[in-house]
C-alpha cells in the first residue's frame, strides 16, 4: 500500500515536467525545511560569494528566515511552489536523500550532502525493517547523482548500505566542517584575538548572557534513539559532577550548554543552556571548548577542532548488540564512558598528548579526507553543471 502510494504520487507529480528545467537553479534543502544550517548551508553562502546573482537560489524553509530576504527565494517542504522548484531546478543540494515520492528528471542533478561524517551508525540497507522500506531507499539511491564523503572508510560502508555506486562519492570532506578546520588554522598562526571576537559574535547571536562570555563552556550533545520517525532520549548526565570535574583538570568557570537531536521533542537539563533551537551546530562547537556527545557523528566534526571530548554511553552494551557500528567503539576519537563515575574520572586523568594520538589515530584509521576546502571544490562542480 505505501509502495503504491508512492508511485501514485510520482505520476501526480510527473505534470511539473510540461515546464522545463531552469539550468542556473539551485535548490536547497536541510532535513526536509527545518532549518537553515548544516552542509547546504555552507555550499549555498559559498555559492553566493562564488557566484552571486548569476544563479538563482532556492531554499525550503518551513520558517521563514530574514537574513535570506532578497537572496533567495523561501518555499515550504511539500507546497505546491515546493514541487514546482524541485522538479525544474538544475541542481538540488540536500542532507538527506530526496524523497521517495519526487520524479526527479534526467538533467537534474540531485547532490547528498549527508549530515554526518566518521562511520558510526548504520543506515538505509544495513537498518531496512520490511521489503517497502528497501525498495524505497533503492529510489533513493537511483535518484542520487553525487553522494559526498568525509572519508574513505565513510565511502565503503555508505557505498553498500545506500546501494549508491562507489563512482558516485565526492570524497572532499563536509562542507560545513571547512570553518572548523580553517578556525582551528588561524589559532595555530596565532590570530586568537580575530577568533576571539568571532566567539563572542556567535555567542551574542546564541543569546548567552554576556556576564557567561569569560567562562568556558562544555556543550553536551546526545543523538536519538528510536528510529527515524520516533526518536527518543532519557537523560542520566550528572551535569554538576562534570561541571565540578572539568574545573579540577583545567581550571576556571565552566557553562554547560545542552544541545538535543532535532528529532527529539523539545527537552531541557538542569544547570545546563539549552541551545536545542540554534540552528547551526557548527557555530556552537567554535564557541564549544570541551564536548561531550554518544554515538553521534558530531565527535567527527569535534575532532577537527583538536579539543578534548569524552563520550557518555551508558547504553553502550545494548546499543552493540542491537544495531552494531560500523568501527569499533575503541576506535573512535574521544574515550568512552559508560557511568558518570567513569566519565568524570576521563575528564581529571585526560593527557592533551594521548588524547591528540587518539583523534589523529582515527583519522588516519578512518581515512579522513577533511582539508577545509570542500565549499570550494562543491561550488566549482555545482558552476560546471549550471553555466556548461
Amino acid at each position: 500500500m505505501r509502495l503504491f502510494k508512492i508511485r501514485c504520487i510520482r505520476m501526480l507529480l510527473s505534470v511539473f515536467w510540461i515546464f522545463p528545467i531552469v539550468k542556473k537553479r539551485v535548490v536547497f534543502v536541510c532535513h526536509y525545511g527545518q532549518s537553515y544550517a548544516c552542509n547546504p548551508k555552507y555550499v549555498y553562502e559559498a555559492l553566493r560569494e562564488t557566484y552571486g546573482e548569476k544563479l538563482q537560489y532556492i531554499w525550503v524553509l518551513n520558517k521563514r528566515h530574514k537574513e535570506l530576504d532578497g537572496q533567495a527565494i523561501q518555499v515550504k517542504n511539500k507546497s505546491l511552489a515546493f514541487f514546482y522548484y524541485m522538479l525544474t531546478a538544475r541542481v538540488i543540494v540536500g542532507n538527506n536523500a530526496l524523497g521517495s515520492y519526487l520524479p526527479k528528471r534526467r538533467s537534474q542533478c540531485f547532490i547528498n550532502t549527508w549530515h554526518g561524517g566518521g562511520a558510526y551508525k548504520r543506515v538505509h540497507f544495513d537498518v531496512a525493517a520490511s521489503d517497502d522500506d528497501r525498495k524505497i531507499y533503492e529510489i533513493f539511491a537511483k535518484q542520487t547523482d553525487c553522494h559526498l564523503s568525509s572519508s574513505r572508510m565513510f565511502t565503503e560502508c555508505m557505498t553498500v548500505s545506500t546501494k549508491v555506486p562507489k563512482e558516485k562519492f565526492m570524497e572532499i570532506g563536509m562542507p560545513r566542517n571547512d570553518c572548523l578546520i580553517q578556525s582551528l588554522k588561524r589559532l595555530q598562526n596565532g590570530e586568537k584575538e580575530a577568533e576571539e571576537a568571532k566567539r563572542r559574535e556567535i555567542l551574542k547571536k546564541m543569546k548567552i548572557p554576556e556576564s557567561l562570555w569569560k567562562n568556558r563552556f562544555v556543550l553536551y550533545a546526545p543523538t536519538f534513539r528510536g528510529d527515524a520517525n520516533h526518536g527518543y532520549f532519557e537523560n542520566s548526565l550528572d551535569a554538576k559532577a562534570v561541571l565540578k570535574s572539568l574545573q579540577k583538570r583545567f581550571g576556571g568557570e565552566w557553562t554547560m550548554l545542552f544541545r538535543g537531536h532535532h528529532k527529539v521533542p523539545e527537552m531541557e537539563i538542569e544547570q545546563s543552556i539549552c541551545v536545542t533551537d540554534y540552528e547551526d551546530m557548527q557555530e556552537i562547537l567554535l564557541c564549544t571548548d570541551v564536548l561531550i556527545t554518544d554515538f553521534s557523528s558530531v565527535m567527527w566534526d569535534y575532532m577537527l577542532l583538536q579539543r578534548p571530548g569524552f563520550l557518555y554511553f551508558p547504553d553502550m552494551e545494548s546499543r552493540q548488540k542491537e544495531q552494531p557500528f560500523y568501527t569499533r567503539i575503541e576506535e573512535w576519537p574521544f574515550e568512552a564512558a559508560v557511568s558518570n563515575e567513569q566519565l568524570c574520572k576521563n575528564m581529571i586523568e585526560y593527557e592533551e598528548t594521548k588524547a591528540m594520538k587518539k583523534m589523529e589515530d582515527h583519522k588516519e584509521l578512518l581515512g579522513s579526507k577533511e582539508t577545509g576546502s570542500a565549499c570550494g571544490k562543491l561550488s566549482e562542480y555545482i558552476g560546471k553543471l549550471c553555466f556548461y
